[in-house]
């Protein structure tokens, strides 16, 4: 999930970044999905959001048939909601809080981690708390049985982030060997210019030390030495942990916060992800994908190589899992927010269509503008002249004569390149020429939004790659239509699955994509019904990949061929659950955060309405 602190994404990254049900309501049995719900792989990645055959995909699945996932207990964990994601140790659950902007009274609760004894699952038993602090919100835990000439037992780490006041920003060790008596042991702040800790992994190395892998989205930018996203911390000795190092893609890769693509155009770690001896990383850098990290030696990680999205894709690498052997990784992607500003291409056939953008009208210089058609002239960069430097800083420059134009823009609408001069003072020259519109070119592959020091502007922003193709088709001769309305809007698809064959880690292999059929989306209508369908986290046990999936409950799919990945059952908790949550931006029904598998037994915690407690049939 996204963090609280990052006020320059969408609305829905209002993170740090539950039910009244009785459990005698009997066992609750879903297998193959419903038509409805029926799930997608797309071998390669080739299905781009193209809409599934529900039917034949349903009939492939029963087929399998066998395996579906059985309630047999439920735990309402207080019944306010905020709950976030959950680990299986022993028979024991680990449930974090989160936080939520949308009460400011009760959306900042810090409760900490729910300790609950699954040892009879059909009565779920809450044994303790741990790591709760004032104005903190704790969404991701992990424990581990880990034994150093330090410590011996079982050992919890939690990442806390500030959600209010005096909060924590860092990770929480506690002694968990005893669950229902946790006993504080460290703990390890991420310092100032950051919001904490926002995931975690734990692992014993095969050579005895315990380490702690951190992401503190934003600490590169934040932070005053410019500490880098991802942190190594040892907590060999969970007493006194140590940061051993740091790392950012602005540093390494070159690529800041701001320039990743898509609606939610940001690069930043996200998650982390150990290999289970603890000498590689997966850290999810959102826009810049998996991050492959060497720590054969913990104080110097040595990147490997990395994911990528395609031009036009959302991005947002949230999460990573590997298949049993290492050579394969199921990243999953957070897309929460399927609906975006637009404009519209009338024409020519080859480019027309929808296209993502920031910005709209009616704003200056065109005010009394709700919608235009007109057709599309290149202006090329467009500056007047004059020193931008002082106004724009590294990013601004010295025009000693205005840019000459190509063509007139009179009664046409302007396509700018951005760059060397203000977006006001780009568009404020083609109106006066005679533009009846503007739309700017971003130097990145994401949207953008024109504004100038006086506010929002009247003009469109979009990627890179959509201008170019505008950019081609006028230089081939074409006349090309285009329609800037204030009502216009897109949409995209919810997250899915990627499936990578990292067997050379340098060049990173697609193998396919998975995706529930709701979390594909129409590009004109929208969602097919309310909810949000996007993956959360993937976790995998043997030739099963279990992923938590938001208003889609829980999907259990098939990996054994990564190729071509198929769902055998799923798991939705009932929309009536949550009576008393505390309000939040996903909304109401079922929020299924995070799943744990231990055994058969399968645990999802669902933001609204608790713990559910889940038998695997096979």
């Amino acid at each position: 999930m996204r963090s609280s602190r990052w006020t320059n994404a969408p609305a829905g990254l209002a993170v740090g970044l539950v039910a009244l049900l009785v459990v005698g309501l009997g066992p609750r049995v879903l297998s193959a999905p419903a038509a409805g719900a029926a799930a997608v792989a797309d071998p390669a990645g080739m299905l781009a959001g193209r809409a599934a055959d529900p039917t034949a995909a349903t009939a492939s699945l029963a087929a399998q048939g066998g395996v579906r996932l059985e309630q047999i207990g439920h735990h309402p964990l207080g019944g306010n909601g905020l709950n976030a994601d959950v680990w299986l140790h022993k028979g024991v659950a680990y449930v974090g809080t989160w936080a939520s902007g949308t009460d400011r009274q009760r959306g900042c609760p810090g409760a900490g981690v729910k300790i609950v004894d699954l040892h009879d699952p059909t009565q779920p038993a809450l044994l303790a708390s741990a790591a709760e602090h004032p104005g903190t919100s704790a969404e991701v835990v992990r424990v581990r049985a880990v034994s150093t000439p330090y410590f011996q037992g079982d050992l919890l780490a939690v990442g806390l982030q500030s959600c209010g006041g005096a909060g924590l920003r860092g990770v929480d060790l506690w002694d968990v060997t005893t669950p229902s008596a946790p006993q504080a042991l460290g703990f390890f702040a991420t310092g100032a210019g950051s919001g904490g800790v926002h995931e975690l992994d734990l692992v014993q190395r095969i050579d005895g030390r315990v380490l702690a892998l951190l992401t503190v989205p934003f600490s590169e930018s934040g932070h005053p030495e410019h500490l880098g996203d991802f942190r190594v911390v040892e907590v060999t000795n969970p007493r006194a942990p140590q940061e051993l190092a740091d790392w950012g893609a602005k540093r390494e890769l070159g690529l800041g916060p701001d320039e990743g693509q898509g609606a939610d155009a940001n690069v930043y770690a996200h998650g982390a992800h150990a290999s289970p001896d603890g000498m590689r990383a997966y850290v999810s850098y959102w826009d810049a994908g998996v991050i492959i990290l060497d720590l054969a030696d913990p104080a110097a990680p040595r990147l490997l190589g990395r994911t990528s999205f395609p031009a036009g894709d959302q991005g947002n690498a949230h999460s990573v899992d590997l298949l049993p052997g290492g050579s394969v990784i199921v990243e999953a992607d957070e897309v929460l927010d399927t609906e975006e500003s637009a404009l519209r291409v009338d024409s020519p056939p080859e480019v027309a269509g929808m296209i993502a953008a920031g910005g709209g009208i009616p704003a200056p210089p065109w005010p009394d503008t709700r919608s235009v058609t007109a057709e599309l002239v290149y202006l090329g960069r467009g500056c007047p002249a004059g020193d931008w430097t002082a106004e724009l800083g590294p990013q601004g420059g010295r025009v000693e004569s205005a840019d000459g134009y190509p063509a007139s823009p009179s009664g046409k609408i302007a396509l700018l390149d951005r760059g060397a001069c203000p977006f006001g003072a780009k568009v404020d020259r083609a109106k006066a020429d005679g533009a009846v519109g503007a739309i700017i070119v971003n130097s990145a592959d994401a949207p953008i939004t024109p504004s100038s020091p006086q506010g929002p502007l009247g003009a469109y922003g979009i990627g890179r790659g959509a201008g170019e193709r505008l950019k081609a088709a006028l230089a081939g001769g074409q006349t090309v239509t285009v329609t800037l309305a204030a009502n216009l809007h897109g949409y995209h698809d919810f997250g899915g699955l990627r499936l990578w064959d990292i067997s050379d880690p340098a060049q990173p292999r697609a193998l396919s994509t998975f995706r529930t059929a709701r979390s594909n989306v129409d590009r004109t209508r929208g969602p097919a019904e309310p909810g949000v369908y996007s993956a959360h986290n993937p976790v995998v046990q043997g030739n099963l990949l279990f992923a938590s999936w938001f208003s889609d409950g829980v999907r259990v799919i098939d990996v054994r061929d990564p190729g071509n990945p198929q769902e055998l059952a799923s798991f939705v908790p009932p929309t009536d659950a949550a009576n008393g949550a505390v309000p939040n931006y996903l909304g109401e029904g079922a929020q299924v955060w995070g799943v744990a598998v231990e055994g058969d037994l399968v645990v999802a915690s669902d933001i609204n309405s608790g713990l559910w407690v889940l038998r695997l049939v096979r």
